[in-house]
């Protein structure tokens, strides 16, 4: 797995562990959103016998990673069984404890590197952070890692103008929309397709229909958000507003 991967699953594994599930994990109907609770329900309890219930190696791999985080025990990477998803658990933990002394135990010479410098990244993005200091993350030099840098910040300082920084600018837009839950970025943003993402994940943030209905020319995803909605407020009288059939059905049957 190279940089470039290894970043943008620091990316979503962040914001996979921020995710809020239901614990009744064995109704839900997929294997998909009964993986994703068991991982949100084993970072939440820190229990890592709940993580092997999970099917899906990348499920698997960020349910691991988060309770090595949380309880600052890098060894829970060990009971994956797998050894290149025991080198990605271990990468995450020392990018996220800031501690290189976890990099030695990988198995991969070139993820030993890339953990040294994902550990030296972090401290790097938490002064530019603490301090509200932008210039932190320019003197980085490599740019995948500078825009990685530029992210973090915007995001936790909801500054939408360091996102032209990030190499990602309306996928970083959409993170802080998301965040925050503030939809007043979504129109201005340069697809129809990004500001249909930032008025879904907004609608998601606030369980409320009316950013969903502010979705255009994707009916799929309005209705998709609708029920995302309908299922997050446990209201069901929500599922009228679904136009498609099956989803519909699927609105009515959520639990």
């Amino acid at each position: 797995m190279g940089r470039e991967n290894i970043s943008a699953f620091v990316v979503a594994l962040l914001l996979f562990v921020s995710t809020s599930y239901s614990q009744d994990c064995s109704q839900k109907t997929s294997s998909f959103e009964r993986d994703r609770c068991w991982s949100k329900v084993g970072i939440d309890s820190k229990d890592s016998t709940t993580c092997e219930k999970i099917q899906n190696n990348e499920s698997k791999l960020g349910c691991f990673s988060g309770i090595a985080v949380g309880t600052h025990e890098p060894t829970v990477c060990n009971r994956l069984h797998d050894g290149h998803l025991q080198d990605l658990c271990f990468v995450y933990a020392a990018g996220r404890l800031k501690d290189s002394t976890i990099c030695p135990k990988i198995q991969d010479q070139r993820l030993v590197d890339e953990c040294m410098q994902n550990s030296t990244l972090q401290k790097v993005t938490d002064r530019a952070i603490e301090n509200k200091e932008p210039s932190s993350c320019e003197r980085i030099a490599d740019l995948s890692r500078k825009q990685q840098c530029y992210l973090s910040l915007a995001k936790a300082t909801k500054t939408y103008s360091l996102c032209e920084q990030s190499g990602w600018s309306d996928e970083c837009k959409v993170l802080i929309a998301q965040e925050h839950g503030d939809s007043s970025i979504c129109p201005s943003l340069g697809t129809l397709e990004s500001k249909n993402d930032c008025f879904f994940k907004v609608g998601q943030k606030l369980n409320d229909v009316l950013y969903c209905r502010k979705i255009e020319q994707n009916d799929q995803k309005k209705d998709i958000c609708i029920v995302a909605v309908a299922k997050g407020l446990q209201n069901l009288s929500l599922c009228s507003q679904v136009t498609n059939p099956t989803l519909q059905n699927v609105c009515k049957s959520s639990r």
